[in-house]
Order: C-alpha cells, then structure tokens, then sequence
C-alpha cells in the first residue's frame, strides 16, 4: 500500500480505566458503547473511523481543516450532554450508572505519514506518527479534558484557532522530545448541562399551535411514537424553510427517547447545523431543546384526548432570549406544515400502518 499523509485523530474518555476497574463489567461496556456513539456521531463528516480501541477512537482524514476541530469540539458537548442524560433515565443502582458523571473526554491531534495495510480481512495503520500520535495519549498536561496538537497540526490550523492552544512538550523514550499544544475544553462543558427538563407550559409559551384531529388520542400518539412516523413530527427544524439538505437520527440514552437527537444540516456546503434534542419525555408529551445555527429555543408537543374519537395535538415554543418576530411567524408556518405532514401521512398510511412498536429513535 502507498504512503499516505493526513490528519491522525484520537479520542480518549479519561477516567475510564478506574470506572470499569470499580463498577459491574456489563454495564460499564454498554455505557461505553454509547458514549463512543456519541462521539462519533458528531465528526462522521469530517473523519473516518479506522479503529475503535478500546475506550479509544482512532481517526483519520485527508487534512486536518478547521471544521475537524470545531466537530471536536461538538463531540466533547454531546459526550457531556448524553452523560447527563444516562444519569436522569437510569434506574439501576449499579455502580456503573451511578459513577458515570465522573468520566470526561480529551482529543489528540497530528498531521503525518501512515500505511494501511490488511491483516487477517481488517485495515491496520501503521507508522512512526500513528505511534507517535498513540504515545501523546499519555502525557503530563495538567487537565483531563483537552485537545492537544503537535506542531504539525498546529501549523495546519488558521491562526485565530492557533492563538487560542498553549505551548507545552513533552519526552518519549526513543522519540525525544516533542513540541506540543494543548487548549482546556472545560469550558465546554457548561454548554452541556445548562438546558432545561421542564415542559414548555401553554402559560409560559411565547407561540402555541394545535391542530384536532378526528382520531382517539390512544391511537395517533402510538402511531406518531413508531418508526418511521416519529421523524416526522419530531424533526421540527425540517419545516422551518431552512433549505435542510440532510438529517441524521441519534438513538437516545439507555435506549430510549430521552437524549435522542436529529441532526439538520443546511446550507449550500451542509455546514449549518441545527440539532434538535429530546429532554424529556412524559405521557403522549415530548419537550425538546433546539440548538445551533437555528436554535436557542424549546418545544413541548403533546396530545390531548377531545372526545373518544377526537385528539388535538399542540405544540408550545419557549425561545431562550428574545424573540424576532420574522422569525415567529417563520416557525408559525412551520408548526403547520408539520400539522399539515401529519394528516397526510397518517391518512395514507391508516390502519394499515399501525405502529409495531419499533422507534425510530431508539
């Protein structure tokens, strides 16, 4: 195989090794799983997974570009909002869940030379700065959580994002010593624990919509909570005219709905992101906090029973700061055409497409 040279990326959830070393082996392993979902759900248009090690994600890229630091810097947010969404659904008293709070979450980066080569049916990476990359794994900055860049990545990157990394080295036997950077992410983490569980109440809405339909409660709710129907009433940045061009369905925490989350990329590159994100969840009632290009607010839909044939569903809209009023009557039209979607859809498909019971989010 030639040579190739690019972006060599690692994730590494720090803590990790005294969390699985104290805590019950089958829940710690399913914990794991999902946090490393998280985090590759995030980066998986910027770079490609080449292996999972352990505790460990192994990237790599054709370049190190500015948006693959800014993916990082959203995968640190979503390990941290989906630890704290493990934390309110869990039941389970184990040690595993309990202890889960206390892992965090660093990123190695380099730009250099590897080979790829196939053992036994798989792709290995091998090379000088794919070791070097996996030794820097180990290190004497002072923070768990952080993003570290060797002098290579860091020449790769524009100079706003340079000023903002600290200079530091370190010394590795057979390697000698190594110019580093390293910028702290924990501040990071405020973003991913500052959103609200509460439901937006119809008295403390800035917008509310409804719309009646002729259909018992008990019966569209369990069609809108099955595949494939819950896309469509959930992905509410979809309706908003915001040329959406792609989404991606993140499943929730411990397999449920709680910490789900729909991914809208738009725009002519696909660089804005909207993400809509389920935090929480109650009887035929589903509140999310929207965020990004086109976020800052939250939305509670529920339904309603009417009669025994009759159900109204409504949607309450809190926004964060305050409100343009374009943008009001943007999402206003935007609430009726998913209203609108709805009807369709449940009309064509009818008691034909009753719900299985497999979600679309989990």
């Amino acid at each position: 195989m030639p040579t190739q040279r690019g972006a060599i990326v690692l994730a590494d959830i720090s803590g990790y090794t005294e969390f699985i070393a104290g805590t019950e082996l089958e829940h710690s392993r399913e914990i794991l799983a999902e946090l490393l979902e998280a985090v590759t759900f995030c980066t998986k248009r910027d770079l490609a997974v080449a292996q999972i090690e352990g505790d460990a994600v192994f990237w790599l890229a054709d370049g190190l570009r500015p948006m693959v630091l800014e993916g990082l810097e959203r995968s640190f947010v979503a390990f941290h909002r989906r630890l704290r969404d493990i934390d309110a659904v869990t039941k389970c008293p184990c040690r595993a869940c309990r202890r889960v709070g206390a892992l965090t979450l660093k990123f190695v980066l380099h730009v250099g030379e590897y080979v790829r080569q196939r053992v036994a049916g798989s792709d290995h990476f091998v090379g000088s700065d794919i070791v070097l990359a996996h030794r820097l794994l180990k290190n004497s900055v002072p923070s768990r959580e952080y993003v570290l860049v060797t002098a290579a990545a860091l020449a790769a990157l524009p100079e706003p994002a340079r000023a903002e990394f600290q200079p530091h080295e370190e010394r590795y036997e057979h390697i000698g010593l190594v110019p580093v950077a390293y910028r702290e992410l924990a501040g990071l983490r405020d973003s991913a624990s500052t959103y609200e569980r509460a439901p937006v109440r119809p008295d403390n809405a800035h917008l509310r919509a409804s719309r009646v339909y002729e259909e018992p409660a008990e019966r569209l709710w369990a069609w809108l909570d099955a595949k494939p129907h819950r896309l469509t009433w959930l992905s509410v940045p979809l309706w908003m005219g915001w040329g959406t061009v792609s989404a991606e369905v993140e499943p929730g925490a411990q397999g449920g709905l709680v910490g789900a989350e729909l991914h809208c990329y738009h725009g002519s590159e696909r660089r804005n992101l909207t993400i809509a994100h389920v935090v929480s969840q109650g009887e035929r009632e589903v509140t999310l906090h929207v965020i990004g290009d086109h976020g800052g607010y939250y939305v509670t839909e529920r339904l309603e029973s009417i009669s025994s044939g009759t159900s109204r569903l409504e949607a309450c809209y809190r926004w964060e700061t305050d409100l343009d009023p374009g943008l009001l009557e943007s999402v206003r039209a935007g609430a009726e055409s998913q209203f609108d979607l709805i009807a369709r859809r449940y009309a064509d498909t009818g008691s034909s497409a009753l719900p299985t019971g497999v979600r679309e989010w989990g």
